[in-house]
Formats: C-alpha cells, structure tokens, sequence
C-alpha cells in the first residue's frame, strides 16, 4: 500500500493499471488500495475549478450583473449578438479527458 501511495504521489496521471504492473499486484487489488484504503478518486482535471482571486471574484459579479440588468431593460439587448448565421469551427485538443484526469484525496 505505501508503494501504490509513493507512485502516485510522484505521478498522479497515472492509471490503475500502470502502477499495477509496475508494483506487480492484481488491477482489483490496486484498485482496492486506491480507492477503499487510501481514499482517492479520479477526477478530470478540466473540471477542477481554478482559484479566482477576490478581485477576479468581484469582477465577474459586476459584469455578469450588469449584463443581466441590461438583458431586464432592453429586450434587444441580445438581438444583435444572437445571428441567424452558423459557423461551425472545430478545435482540435490532444489532451483527452482520460488523459488530463488525475488521483485526489477528499481533502486536495
């Protein structure tokens, strides 16, 4: 158990299956360690929400209240935002959900 605990602190993109094979126990066995012994989770990293300063906080309520306000006052406030017109544009991101997510503890 404290071997599985070292690897993935030391790597935590790692898969269940990489830190099995390297500390040669069975995948359900790894898979007990990490998630009934050590208590962690895989969580995808994109959807760890970022920090935001109080600043930052405070700009994004004074901006999103005043667009609200003006959305109330104007109902054509969207309309010339809002085009009849579709474009659609691909991004390509090499980074995939599986590979972006990571081990975590409750408490990180």
């Amino acid at each position: 158990m404290e071997r599985v605990r070292e690897i993935f602190r030391a790597d935590q993109h790692l898969t269940i299956r990489e830190v099995a094979e390297e500390v040669r126990i069975a995948f359900g066995m790894c898979q007990k360690i990490l998630t009934e012994d050590l208590q962690m989770r895989r969580m995808a990293a994109k959807f760890v929400p970022c920090l935001l300063m109080a600043e930052q906080k405070n700009d994004r309520l004074s901006i999103c209240t005043d667009l609200h306000e003006r959305a109330q006052n104007d109902p054509n406030f969207i309309s010339p935002i809002i085009t009849g017109d579709e474009c659609w544009v691909y991004g390509y991101d090499p980074e995939t959900k599986q590979i972006s997510s990571q081990w975590n503890t409750a408490s990180s």
